[in-house]
């Protein structure tokens, strides 16, 4: 009993490390980016896991080990008979294998993080895990807009020394209607991608909807510009509330706290960036800019990032797919990129590595927990924030992330548990 304490102690320290290590993605230590040693520690935690206690198994593992297997059988087929090295392109940072063993190590942590928080959440750990989730996010975002306003006002700083997205140094600015918040990240998008998840554990934190993680991370977020996560939180929201059939939980009480925290997070918005820019700012005209050619005129061809979208026009879509990480080398190619391309979508970069059985395999995955909590009524009011936070992740799927990442995993996990309690069977030894 007391061996398995002091197991569970040191995975809930050694895990919150990683995580606020994994959001240092601006920075390395050495030649090595720091999530990159992060997702080895989770690895590193899972096999502890694995060979100190008894296995458990969540709902959709199996479902996520075939993926695993497709993909793999898929990528060391193309790699024997086909010769993609030559593809790299010249601002690469790695040689060929060890860039394809990088991405299925992102799967495998993937793997971990799911593996380590349904361990963490079924030994008692579900409030500790939310609360520090939490705090972290918060100490993100106040960095985040210390950072914002040191580049503004040139205060001290620490220098991020990791390349940026483009293979070369990182930007400070950025082509948009006011200056963005990037905090620990490379990019302002990848900071409102991982406080996602934080948000929506900050409303079950709380027993009140206002609260000032809520707040501080709400506003972070609508400081980073990222359409992806303002908008995929909002349609995040409703359609979890439609899938949870969660109206009943709410009242005229929760609504206007809702408006109100909302409110709150818009002046601080409003009063950060207009104090740090010339002229007047509205995120609601920023939005709709962006919005309204997407809706009236050429979908998402007139974005951007419309070379992915003429790319997919234009490309076959393959059964069996080109290997994980080669399909990335062929659109670099088409391209003409110096630094391999992404396909900035979960869904693309499936159905280009492994195929249409592929795709449909992690369609499957990832639609499987929503199946079960439609159709099974007795839920609490909780489950809808963590179904919201899910379904944020899979429409940032669809237009921004092309990788498993860390933070999906914590949400993955959270709805796996939740789907456990009403699930027989779930747990072997």
């Amino acid at each position: 009993m007391q061996i398995h304490l002091s197991l569970r102690k040191f995975t809930v320290t050694i895990f919150f490390v990683l995580i606020l290590c994994d959001a240092l993605d601006a920075y390395r230590v050495g030649p090595f980016p720091i999530p990159w040693l992060a997702h080895i520690g989770l690895i590193f935690i899972f096999l502890i896991l694995c060979m100190t206690d008894k296995i458990y198994t969540f709902p959709g593992a199996r479902l996520f080990s075939l993926l695993l297997c497709w993909v793999f059988l898929v990528t060391m087929i193309n790699i024997f008979f086909n010769d993609y090295s030559n593809l790299m392109p010249p601002l690469a940072t790695t040689d060929y294998f060890l860039y394809v063993f990088l991405r299925f190590l992102i799967i495998i942590t993937f793997l971990a993080t799911v593996y380590i928080v349904y361990w963490l959440l079924t030994n008692g750990c579900r409030d500790i895990l939310i609360r520090w989730i939490v705090r972290l996010g918060t100490i993100v975002s106040i960095i985040a807009i210390y950072i914002y306003i040191a580049q503004i006002h040139s205060l001290p700083q620490p220098p991020k020394n990791r390349n940026g997205t483009n293979g070369g140094k990182q930007p400070t600015t950025f082509s948009y209607a006011f200056e963005r918040v990037t905090g620990t990240f490379r990019e302002p998008a990848l900071l409102a991608e991982w406080l996602v998840i934080p948000f929506f554990l900050s409303l079950v934190y709380s027993r009140e909807l206002i609260n000032l993680h809520t707040i501080i991370i709400g506003s972070t977020v609508l400081l980073t510009g990222s359409l992806a996560g303002i908008l995929g939180i909002l349609l995040g929201i409703i359609v979890g509330l439609l899938i949870t059939n969660s109206l009943r939980f709410f009242n005229f009480k929760l609504l206007l706290e809702g408006i109100l925290i909302l409110t709150i997070m818009l002046i601080i918005f409003h009063y950060i960036v207009n104090t740090s820019t010339l002229g007047s700012v509205s995120l609601f005209d920023v939005i709709i800019k962006r919005v309204a050619p997407i809706l009236l005129n050429r979908g998402m061809l007139s974005t951007n990032r419309s070379y992915i979208y003429v790319y997919l026009l234009h490309t076959k879509i393959p059964y069996f797919g080109a290997g994980e990480g080669n399909s990335n080398l062929i659109l670099t190619q088409y391209l003409g990129s110096n630094v391999i391309v992404s396909f900035l979508s979960l869904y693309f970069n499936f159905m280009f590595s492994s195929g249409l059985i592929g795709l449909t395999i992690l369609c499957c995955l990832l639609v499987y927990p929503l199946v079960l909590v439609f159709f099974y009524k007795r839920l609490d009011r909780n489950i809808f924030w963590f179904i919201s936070g899910y379904i944020t992740w899979l429409i940032i799927f669809g237009v921004q992330a092309e990788q498993f990442t860390v933070m999906f995993g914590i949400i993955f996990a959270f709805v796996a548990f939740e789907i456990s309690n009403f699930k027989v069977g779930c747990r072997i030894s």
